[in-house]
């Protein structure tokens, strides 16, 4: 038996059940097909501040100490109220310059993973670098193999995560991989402005 349908036996359908036409917006694109969408200030900011929230509850605390129950991370407490100051002001002065500038946001999950890469390896570069030459900071050398492993391995998640959000904004490798450098020197940048008040 066929299950398909012509055009006439469709309309006859459509009309004893009446169906609507759907409008194109709510009928399944093809994964080529998905374009940008602008995405209101009311839903945006809501929507980066709990993808941050959840950031850094994954990050700064979850991972932290699961890292410290197996003995490869010491001082959750005092990292987490370290960082909190400028990962949240940071966070808040992301998303009102994201807010302001009213970004076309890309929701489509089948494009190419290289913004989210692109804006990881940004963050990750400038991280490492701000890292090792700050003077309030722990150099790499200074840190334990294992504990060095560890506090490497959550800078990396939480760099794929905020670069997941960062490259919502851009389909372009070069700007994702500028705003996760961006993103960085903002923090470093409130937290060295933090340590000098």
């Amino acid at each position: 038996m066929s299950t398909r349908l012509d055009e006439r036996t469709t309309t006859e359908l459509r009309d004893l059940l009446e169906v609507p036409d759907l409008p194109l917006a709510l009928t399944r694109a093809e994964p080529s097909g998905v374009q940008a969408r602008p995405v209101p200030p009311n839903a945006l900011g809501p929507a980066m501040l709990g993808w941050m929230a959840l950031v850094f509850g994954v990050c700064y605390l979850a991972l932290p100490t699961a890292a410290a129950l197996v003995g490869l991370y010491d001082g959750v407490l005092e990292g987490v109220l370290f960082n909190l100051p400028p990962f949240v002001l940071g966070t808040f002065v992301t998303v009102a310059v994201a807010t302001a500038w009213r970004p076309r946001v890309h929701t489509d999950v089948h494009t190419a993973r290289d913004p989210v890469l692109s804006a990881a390896a940004g963050g990750l570069l400038t991280w490492g670098l701000l890292h090792n030459t700050a003077p309030f900071l722990r150099h790499f050398p200074d840190f334990a193999g294992g504990e060095l492993f560890a506090f490497v391995g959550v800078n990396v998640v939480e760099m794929l995560l905020i670069g997941m959000m960062l490259a919502s904004f851009t389909r372009s490798r070069l700007v994702s991989f500028a705003l996760g450098g961006l993103f960085q020197l903002l923090v470093f940048g409130l937290l060295a402005a933090l340590i000098a008040i």
